[in-house]
């Protein structure tokens, strides 16, 4: 499979808290955003390797509204996570669920792909022909039209722009925990301006890691953690999400999977050793081709393709024919398919050996199957059941 997003402890420095006095607190824009980094010299956060069994105990002694806080985030079913790539050329958004399922939006020049991260595998989509143009080379026979509005996968130079692994929101709350001190902080003085983080007041708790912004009201909630620096390829926000707009996204997600059984597999590679043939009969016509190899990485091996086949007689068209095949990956194999149109053509140009026949075949290697497909949906509906 292709690489996916899989869960991931953002792991922080050990830090105490230090809290803005009345004079040099900072009043945001709407965003909730700080103009200046209130932290200097600094270590970024760093992206760690996924970790599947993060620590859910309660670390140091937290009380008071950031323990609550803290809680809450860890009962999350959703964090929203953005960034830019490593190389700088393009910026992400991704929402991330529990299990490591994910969907979101990737930037990249003046184009705009979907991308769907399920199964441990990454999938990409372009909703207009002009950003079918970042899925870079297409496969022989599909066009930039053809490929819009379904997902692929198997692009790796894409999966590259974004991040390895995002922690969950119980994963991030147990890091958070057990980075801060065992003594309570309390709020800043009630003088202080508080900040709007999607127009819900916010009161910023600085830490070495970054600004967490904690809801004012009751019951006190982690609305966001800007962290202070980011590395290449690091999230430079994190949000939660709300419980209205969490079941929205997990329904999305559902009913995004499902489309799946259009998706393309574009790290397939088809090759083929000597021309195809066309074979004739009074009554049939059929194309033939040895030698016909597909190669990749697909751990089960095979892989299900739509094979094309177009053929023209003494430069006149003469139909074509298409054959669904499972093809075993590095193994030679014959293709063959039956061409109802060609037998007019031929017998119109007098038949014969001497007529210059010309078969293109074309290829486009599916993702996933059915079968594929209901599984990743009956996961995740197994999941939304038990809260993700």
């Amino acid at each position: 499979m292709g690489a996916g997003a899989a869960v991931a402890v953002v792991a922080f420095a050990a830090t105490a808290l230090a809290m803005w006095s009345g004079t040099s607190a900072t009043t945001s824009a709407p965003t909730g955003m700080p103009s200046s980094s209130p932290v200097s010299g600094t270590s970024p956060i760093p992206n760690t390797s996924p970790v599947s069994s993060a620590p859910k105990a309660p670390g140091p002694a937290v009380s008071g509204p950031l323990s609550q806080a803290l809680a809450n985030l860890s009962d999350q079913q959703l964090l929203r996570y953005s960034g830019v790539s490593p190389d700088g050329r393009a910026s992400w958004q991704l929402t991330v669920t529990a299990g490591g399922q994910a969907q979101g939006a990737i930037e990249l020049g003046d184009g705009k792909l979907g991308v769907l991260q399920v199964g441990g595998r990454t999938y990409f989509r372009a909703d207009d022909t002009a950003s079918a143009g970042l899925l870079g080379e297409l496969p022989s026979g599909v066009t930039a039209a053809s490929v819009r509005g379904t997902w692929v996968t198997g692009e790796s130079a894409l999966e590259a722009l974004l991040p390895s692994g995002l922690a969950s929101a119980g994963d991030l709350a147990a890091s958070l925990r057990s980075a801060l001190s065992s003594s309570d902080a309390g709020f800043p003085s009630p003088t202080v301006p508080t900040p709007l983080v999607d127009g819900e007041a916010a009161v910023p708790v600085i830490t070495s890691a970054g600004v967490l912004y904690i809801s004012t009201a009751q019951p006190y909630r982690v609305l966001r953690l800007v962290p202070v620096t980011a590395g290449p390829g690091q999230p430079t926000d994190v949000e939660t999400v709300s419980q209205s707009t969490a079941k929205d996204v997990i329904s999305g997600l559902v009913d995004q999977t499902r489309t799946l059984t259009a998706a393309l597999d574009f790290g397939i590679v088809f090759q083929y050793g000597q021309d195809p043939q066309l074979r004739c009969s009074r009554n049939a016509c059929t194309v033939e081709a040895d030698g016909v190899v597909a190669s990749g990485t697909d751990p089960t091996g095979s892989v299900v393709a739509d094979v094309t086949a177009t053929v023209s007689v003494d430069g006149q068209p003469a139909g074509q024919c298409e054959v669904i095949a499972k093809l075993p990956l590095d193994q030679p194999q014959t293709f063959h398919c039956q061409d109802p149109d060609a037998v007019s053509v031929v017998r119109t140009l007098g038949g014969g050996d001497g007529l210059n026949v010309s078969v293109n075949l074309g290829f486009q290697a599916r993702a996933d199957t059915q079968q594929d497909v209901d599984a990743l949906v009956g996961a995740l509906a197994g999941a939304q059941q038990g809260g993700l």
